[in-house]
């Protein structure tokens, strides 16, 4: 308050001796110039006065906030002056009358002012080159060591901080070799895991029952996830499940406040939003040690026993070896126990948001297609056996597939994909060389709405991937799991999303079961679920999205 006063004091001040200098001078016939430099003179001479005159607390505060507006007028203006930028690279702006984080109305900007070379789109501090769609492959083949995904993340997301986005290509061919191979073995058990926990989270519901929609798949995907992966008693632990739930949320968030505090703050306040998320993964990373620390112990057995080989294939549980696996790929130096409960973590971190978003998105479609449902129903129920899909069975269901897929092109997770940083100079077919530490992607929107692509490509048709591989030669294609020009929801190239197996799979044995069991439907004057837009192009479920269940009556 004191400061405000004094403010006030000095601007009264200085406003009358300006107009007394004024009369007093004004017969000495200064012109405007001159005369305002005089008064400047003056003023600065006050305020230094004033200055040192004032009481330490306001002398501080003074002196912070000037301190403060110097850092973001050089941030502005370094923001203004990039390397990239400087290399002729054109700034996209945003539309006139578009609403905030409207990527779709900037990307269509983009490609009718530059349809055949870069541009940059400019959000929270950084500079974003984005390439036309006909560059997806030219990116997709930059190899790791001059365009890196996980440097992208480690940079932009997490500030610079080794939080999560530390070297992960042991956990990545784990989950790419090992744990897609393990799949059928594990189908069975994985089903049971679902059934009970689908039962766990919505209880009995012989009417209908009106749920949070992600939060429910969330719930059932980490219990599901906990199962599998670690041990069966994590997935009735409510200190974990909340804890897998609540970690990448709070991680998000704490994205997002970086994102909109200027870059030279970042540093000093990534320290401080993420420390939240640091609780939660010392308290995951406590609950893992006892179940890790036993599993490293009977490898070790195994090994010295000459019986490694055998330790690391599927065990007759169906729950999936994976300390044993991780292992089996470590050296023996990097065989820790912080090591492996900290991929379990990253697991759970890339595996249970990115599949809830995904069966989010799909009963979106299906709760207001209820003849979908039917047909999707119907191409199930001929391949059940004693109640279940069999486990070699689940690639047959290629109308499930066909909607997973049509979903994934409606329904994804970004306007803008392929994003990586450059760690060395790149020149592409076209635009300038960008140099080491710039930040890259692609327009992925232009091709899940291609014109030239897909007939109606803004209409959602269920059967439309189906009836593409039903052409002669194209059998094998354009599945869910499928990557390609045509295909970006998983990236492409040496880093493509290694757990899209495991994902189809899981997707799969969810939709099987609660298809099954369960009717859907939206609730009474309700809208289709939708999704929200994100600062940095992508898209988040409604969290606050709602839909009625009930469970089906026994089939006769």
């Amino acid at each position: 308050m004191e400061l405000f006063v004094r403010i006030r004091e000095i601007w009264s001040t200085v406003k009358g001796e300006y107009e007394a200098l004024r009369s007093i001078i004004g017969p000495v016939r200064l012109g405007k110039t001159e005369l305002l430099m005089l008064f400047f003179r003056k003023a600065i001479y006050d305020v230094r006065l004033s200055y040192q005159t004032s009481s330490l607390g306001v002398r501080s505060v003074v002196l912070g906030l000037v301190i403060l507006g110097g850092l973001l007028l050089l941030d502005n203006v370094t923001g203004r002056f990039s390397v990239v930028r400087r290399r002729g690279v054109p700034v996209l702006k945003q539309p006139e009358g578009a609403r905030r984080w409207d990527y779709q109305g900037m990307l269509e900007e983009g490609r009718r002012k530059y349809p055949n070379s870069p541009y940059i789109i400019a959000q929270s501090g950084y500079d974003y080159v984005v390439y036309p769609s006909s560059c997806f492959d030219q990116v997709k083949r930059l190899p790791m060591s001059k365009a890196s995904l996980l440097d992208f993340e480690t940079h932009v997301f997490f500030q610079g901080w080794r939080f999560l986005g530390s070297d992960s290509s042991i956990l990545h061919k784990m989950i790419a070799t090992d744990l897609s191979r393990a799949l059928p073995e594990s189908t069975p058990t994985r089903q049971k895991h679902t059934a009970r926990g689908v039962q766990a989270v919505l209880g009995p519901c012989p009417e209908w029952k009106s749920i949070l929609l992600y939060k429910t798949i969330q719930e059932v995907v980490a219990r599901t996830s906990a199962a599998t992966f670690m041990a069966p008693d994590l997935a009735e632990n409510s200190w974990w499940l909340g804890a897998a739930q609540l970690f990448p949320m709070m991680t998000l968030l704490a994205v997002f406040v970086c994102h909109r505090t200027p870059r030279f703050a970042r540093p000093v306040v990534a320290f401080i939003v993420f420390f939240p998320a640091w609780c939660i993964y010392w308290v995951m990373e406590m609950m893992l040690y006892p179940m890790v620390k036993r599993d490293i112990s009977n490898f070790n057995a195994a090994t010295r026993k000459g019986n490694a080989e055998k330790e690391t294939g599927p065990v007759s549980t169906g729950n999936l070896p994976i300390t044993e696996w991780l292992m089996a790929r470590y050296s023996p130096a990097d065989r820790k126990v912080r090591q492996i409960a900290r991929d379990f973590i990253s697991l759970a971190f890339e595996s249970i948001p990115a599949t809830s978003a995904t069966i989010y998105f799909i009963l979106s479609e299906l709760s207001c297609r209820p003849e979908l449902v039917n047909e999707l129903r119907e191409e199930v129920s001929q391949l059940l056996v004693d109640g279940q899909v069999p486990a070699n069975s689940l690639g047959e269901l290629k109308k499930m597939d066909s909607v997973m897929r049509e979903s994934a092109r409606i329904n994804p997770f970004s306007y803008l994909g392929l994003y990586r940083r450059l760690s060395q100079p790149v020149k592409l077919p076209i635009g300038p060389e960008l140099p080491a530490g710039t930040m890259i992607c692609v327009d992925v929107h232009h091709i899940n709405t291609s014109q030239a692509l897909w007939e109606s490509p803004l209409e959602f048709d269920p059967m439309h991937f189906l009836k593409l591989r039903q052409h002669p030669g194209q059998e094998s294609r354009h599945q869910f799991t499928s990557l390609g020009a045509d295909s970006p929801g998983f990236g492409d190239g040496p880093q493509a999303c290694p757990g899209r197996f495991y994902a189809s799979n899981s997707i799969k044995v969810f939709l099987c079961h609660f298809l099954m069991n369960y009717e859907i439907q939206l609730d009474p004057k309700a809208a289709k679920p939708k999704r929200n837009s994100m600062s940095n192009g992508s898209f988040s479920p409604d969290m606050f999205a709602r839909i009625r269940v009930r469970a089906r009556k026994p089939q006769l």
